[in-house]
């Protein structure tokens, strides 16, 4: 059996891995990635060494059965062998040293595949379209054509949405940057700011890593909310079992209104809600899979922020900088919405809401970065394979549009006559629509053993 796997960031790689592990020479494995190197993607290929992990290390293992493997891995590197492993477990490490691990994991893979007689390809190619026959997948490229019996969309996350209020004048202009993750700076004016949008963990990067860059200009970032993430706080804590007390699929408002009690209980006691934020996560795929359609809904619309505040935390060290930042008014965060961006001859002109003055505001920027987070309705994306899968309806978008529909079970696809395709499977940010947490490693690592097993049983 040929399998295509489009994409080698975390959730490629580790259903590469797994498929390696489980499967035999009748196994052969061609995997798909256009620009990053092998495992780390996006989230792992940070420009800055001050860009960390916005999770302890013992959390990171990429294997779902073998927990302490990433801080085993960690203390055998040479900056830490010296470490307490327990210290180990404990500490937020960088994107780019969790990134070197995935890459040594890539190396190791393919060892294992050479010993087991699989053939596995790793082809730095964009893919463009794809075509099903009753027996074969077509996969195209720019100017080739591969054959597989079955592909995975293994695909990522997809650039930040471009907000409305951008005209094209703005989106060709070299200071408007879609990719948060890809600008340039060079030649830059220290006496005009930069500007961001978006408040969340992605402005936090970026700025960690305009500062490593030697960016001394002033930043301003926008959102509709404002600046709210907390850094972690609570390591020892276990709140008791109170999960159990709710009925097997609870409703929307049976769970919040448990989760106010809990956490009510827990600001009695001085103690933040991380306790109760990791007493949930276990079971958010299983709640969110309970509600009805109106009930996802109201969530996206009045709960969703919520949610990402509670659930999305940065270390403490990363913390403590953003606010010397904000102190000494090298970073200023508002709360507002963006009206209108034009590129002028010396910078980007942007005029914005501001809802502390409840005024517009015009300011003239060195550049603009988008930082509003990962376009998920995919006729919005930049992705040509997704658009014409949809257009061809061999997938369909959930009702909410955060993913695709998908068979959870079997990892395959659901195309637009609701059936499931047996040629198709998608892993990761793909299935948010049907799991809603479905981005992290603790999801994905699980995700991609399943969907190797799910693929070679059938």
């Amino acid at each position: 059996m040929h399998i295509g796997i489009i994409g080698n960031g975390f959730s490629g790689l580790m259903v590469a891995r797994h498929l390696i592990d489980l499967g035999d020479t009748s196994l052969s494995i061609s995997i798909f990635e256009k620009q990053h190197q092998p495992g780390r993607g996006i989230a792992y290929s940070p420009q800055s060494e001050k860009v960390l992990l916005n999770v302890v290390a013992a959390k990171m293992s990429a294997f779902p059965d073998n927990p302490t493997h990433f801080v085993e891995w960690l203390s055998k590197q040479t900056q830490f062998l010296k470490d307490d492993l327990n210290l180990l477990a404990n500490s937020f490490v960088s994107r780019a040293m969790y990134g070197n691990y995935l890459q040594d994991l890539w190396i190791e893979t393919k060892q294992i595949a050479q010993t087991k007689k699989i053939d596995l390809e790793l082809l730095n190619l964009e893919i463009t379209d794809l075509f099903c026959t009753e027996k074969t997948v077509h996969i195209h490229t720019k100017n080739n054509e591969f054959l597989v019996d079955k592909v995975i969309l293994a695909t990522g996350n997809q650039l930040p949405g471009n907000p409305k209020e951008l005209t094209g004048d703005s989106m060709l202009s070299n200071r408007y940057f879609q990719n948060p993750w890809n600008y340039s700076l060079n030649p830059v004016d220290p006496k005009k700011p930069i500007f961001i949008l978006g408040n969340g963990l992605t402005m936090v990067d970026t700025v960690m890593q305009l500062r490593e860059q030697k960016c001394m200009n002033q930043i301003i970032s926008l959102s509709p909310h404002g600046f709210h993430i907390l850094p972690h706080r609570n390591f020892t804590y276990t709140l008791p079992d109170w999960i159990s007390e709710l009925p097997p699929s609870p409703t929307l408002l049976q769970l919040v209104s448990a989760i106010n009690r809990q956490f009510k209980a827990l600001h009695k006691h001085g103690i933040s809600a991380e306790p109760l934020i990791d007493s949930i996560r276990p079971h958010t795929q299983r709640f969110w899979r309970g509600f009805s359609q109106y009930e996802k809904k109201r969530f996206m619309r009045h709960f969703r922020h919520l949610w990402g505040l509670a659930r999305h935390r940065l270390p403490f060290v990363t913390y403590d900088i953003i606010q010397k930042e904000r102190i000494n008014g090298s970073l200023s965060i508002k709360s507002g919405k963006v009206i209108s961006a034009k590129p002028v001859e010396n910078g980007i002109q942007i005029t914005y809401f501001d809802k502390t003055s409840k005024q517009n505001q015009t300011i003239l920027a060195e550049v603009l970065i988008n930082c509003t987070g990962p376009e998920s309705d995919i006729t919005k994306t930049n992705s040509s394979l997704l658009q014409n899968c949809l257009k061809q309806g061999y997938i369909q978008q959930d009702d909410l549009k955060l993913g695709i529909s998908t068979n959870i079970n079997t990892f395959e696809t659901i195309n637009a006559a609701g059936k499931e395709n047996e040629k198709i499977f998608a892993i990761g940010n793909l299935l948010r629509g049907e799991l809603w947490e479905s981005t992290a490693v603790n999801e994905l690592r699980s995700q991609a053993k399943n969907l190797a097993s799910a693929i070679l049983i059938n």
